[in-house]
């Protein structure tokens, strides 16, 4: 049995902590031992295993110079009974190479968003740091192509694309009574840019008046969030719904999905709706994940970043065309046997037995 800890800031509600649930279910239920590590809070808002171990390191919270020392060092100590370690997000990623250091454990870490946007307010050390570390690890997963050709030939060489996986019982929730209902599952954060969609749905609801609009998620910018849609008149059509446990329920009987970030790795939730039948209008944002996904017009829609008339004009398509909306419904089905965690976790294993020296 290989020892494996998966490095993450918490469970809390995001993709990357979507995925690593996932894959710690995945690995666990194919014989591993896993030990998750969260070295940035207790926050557990996705289904873990009860035979996986949680760690959480996030003493002196105050102090971020004794903070930093700690982490590395309650890190590194995990690390010395460890075979291999998985990190996901660009900072953990640091963490998790620099703890690794003169231990026999290996490191695979993952890029989860666009690595150019992430960082374009940190200052140019902090990126150079990052870019030469990563060419320590022993092997780096990627989602899109566009993504791995950000970094150097030397990281690229030891790399590989891995899609996200899709939750396994997503067909349990597929809903056949549909309501005249827009939803969005994000982060309320500047990089999903959340006016867009709000601005799209306005345009929209002038000529389809019967539909409302439920945004899933938690977020710094609820609060302007808000006001803006106050300014907007849009009330009693718009609800933030926080965040829920149990989303695929909630949003299922919905008509449309949106999705307007700036940037994005590749959105979960709009694999979710998808794999729910929902048809999906997403921007076309570094890293160009929804073009990985998605077939324009067949599977779902693509719009340019932040042109909400665009985004509104595939809604108004889609809410005045039952049959083109039905297609794209059933095309959008077919990617949970493409991205099901069978696949997926298959994936992670060939990387993790190549990285351990073993025969693939």
């Amino acid at each position: 049995m290989k020892n494996i800890a998966l490095v993450i800031t918490d469970l809390s509600s995001g993709g990357a902590e979507r995925v690593m649930s996932i894959l710690a279910n995945y690995l666990s239920y194919k014989g591993y031992s896993i030990e998750i590590v969260m070295l940035q809070d207790d926050k557990v808002d996705y289904f873990i295993e009860k035979n996986i171990e949680i760690t959480v390191i996030n003493k002196f919270k105050s102090n971020r110079i004794i903070r930093f020392v700690y982490r590395l060092y309650a890190l590194h100590k995990i690390l010395k009974k460890k075979d291999i370690a998985i990190a996901f997000l660009w900072h953990i990623n640091l963490y998790t190479i620099v703890a690794s250091f003169g231990l026999k454990c290996k490191v695979i870490i993952s890029d989860r968003n666009d690595p150019k946007n992430e960082l374009k307010n940190m200052h140019k050390l902090v990126v150079y740091i990052k870019n030469n570390l990563y060419k320590v690890a022993d092997y780096v997963v990627f989602q899109t192509k566009y993504a791995q050709m950000y970094y150097s030939e030397k990281v690229i060489q030891k790399s590989s694309i891995i899609l996200n996986p899709i939750l396994p019982n997503l067909k349990e929730y597929r809903s056949c009574h549909k309501k005249n209902k827009v939803v969005s599952v994000c982060r309320l954060s500047e990089q999903k840019n959340i006016t867009m969609s709000i601005d799209a749905f306005e345009e929209f609801q002038a000529e389809y008046p019967d539909y409302c609009f439920e945004i899933y998620g938690k977020g710094e910018l609820l609060n302007e969030l808000s006001s803006y849609v106050e300014q907007k008149n849009l009330i009693s059509k718009i609800f933030f719904k926080g965040f829920s446990d149990n989303v695929c329920v909630e949003i299922a009987d919905a008509n449309i999905y949106l999705s307007s970030s700036n940037y994005e790795g590749i959105s979960n939730s709009m694999l979710e709706a998808m794999g729910l039948g929902i048809p999906v209008v997403v921007t076309d944002c570094p890293v160009w994940g929804a073009q990985v996904i998605i077939e324009d017009g067949i599977n779902g829609f693509i719009v340019p970043v932040c042109d909400h008339k665009a985004m509104a004009n595939k809604m108004k398509l889609l809410a005045r065309d039952p049959i083109l909306s039905k297609k794209i419904s059933e095309n959008a089905l077919k990617i949970s046997e493409r991205l099901g965690i069978d696949n997926i976790g298959r994936d992670w294993e060939n990387i993790i037995n190549k990285v351990l020296g073993n025969k693939l």
